[in-house]
């Protein structure tokens, strides 16, 4: 054997090396340009049977990766049509995972789901001067006006599917959605949780001023859909303690975001405000935990664990942000 073909053999052991240490990343370009460059760079091993071998072991690895590729992001794109922005993120994670040398292309696709969800479920609320509060309960005085410029908030609270998404985008540790609850509304989420998720998507948590003002409106209502509770007794506005008194049948928990929009139950501000789930805001209020003094957060809006009175506008609940409850969930503002 010639000292250049014995140096020859040598080279192509090591790319065999590096051709398999590529693939065991998935990094099925890599692999396929590494090859390619290697047998421009040395025309003499064009025939050599261990290159052909490698050449043709590359190139069908690249083109499965490509085909599986192709489909997981057909599935993403699919499910973002279908208004599931959870499983689209997460077909496109698995997309990156297979193939990470198409990093660019999943991480635009999950901008455009950002995007989408941060601009398809917002009401403008305009700058405007509100009535909020009242004089009966500590938590709620005083009653006062306050003058607040224009903001948006979601129309809904952010859902099951929403917070998977952001989940899966940012690579954090899954959350279990029961089968069939991606439009209810996300729980067990942490004020900081909540914050977070905000903040991923271009958006922050309302202020408890900013919250009753989009529920209460210029006509200082007592519920964000109107006077009264109910105008009709087997008619409910909102998911609460008294629907689940009623619908017996079933377990009480969260429902569809929009389940009473549909019978017209909004805010002045066209947001769906009002049980279902407490909600999160960025306000402060002093608390305790033992003996411990800390900052706790406002939740308002009430919940299907709570009486109807809880639903009121001016309702302000002061909870330890550190904890995390099964009917807690929040709403962005931006």
């Amino acid at each position: 054997m010639s000292v250049l073909l014995w140096l020859l053999l040598q080279d192509v052991g090591a790319l065999e090396d590096q051709v398999r240490e590529l693939h065991s990343k998935d990094l099925y370009d890599a692999a396929v340009q590494a090859v390619r460059k290697f047998a421009e760079a040395h025309p003499d091993a064009a025939n050599d049977d261990r290159l052909k071998r490698l050449r043709e072991k590359t190139q069908d690895l690249a083109r499965e990766a490509d085909v599986k590729f192709t489909q997981l992001m057909a599935e993403a794109q699919a499910h973002l049509d279908a208004g599931r922005p959870g499983q689209a993120t997460e077909c496109a994670a698995k997309a990156r995972g297979f193939y990470p040398e198409r990093r660019a292309r999943v991480d635009g696709f999950q901008r455009t789901i950002q995007d989408r969800m941060a601009s398809t479920a917002m009401v403008k609320v305009p700058e405007t001067s509100c009535w909020i509060g009242s004089d009966a309960p500590a938590d709620e005085n005083p009653k006062r006006q306050v003058q607040v410029s224009s903001f948006l908030i979601d129309r809904f609270p952010v859902t099951n599917g929403e917070y998977a998404a952001y989940l899966a985008a940012t690579g954090a540790p899954a959350k279990s959605i029961p089968k069939g609850q991606e439009r209810h509304p996300v729980v067990l989420v942490t004020w900081a949780e909540a914050a977070a998720y905000a903040a991923w998507a271009g958006k922050r948590l309302p202020t408890a001023e900013e919250w009753e003002v989009a529920a209460r409106g210029g006509d200082r209502r007592e519920y964000p859909w109107g006077n009264v509770f109910q105008q009709k007794e087997e008619v409910f506005p909102a998911n609460c303690l008294e629907y689940w008194q009623v619908n017996k049948h079933r377990s009480p928990g969260t429902l569809p975001v929009d389940e009473f929009s549909r019978a017209g139950f909004t805010s002045s501000s066209g947001a769906v405000m009002g049980g279902n789930v407490w909600e999160w805001t960025s306000s402060a209020r002093p608390g305790k935990v033992g003996p411990r003094e800390m900052e706790f957060r406002v939740l308002k809006g009430g919940s299907f664990m709570t009486p109807a009175r809880a639903m009121r506008c001016a309702m302000a609940f002061p909870e330890n942000p550190e904890l995390a409850h099964p009917d807690v969930g929040f709403r962005c503002a931006k």
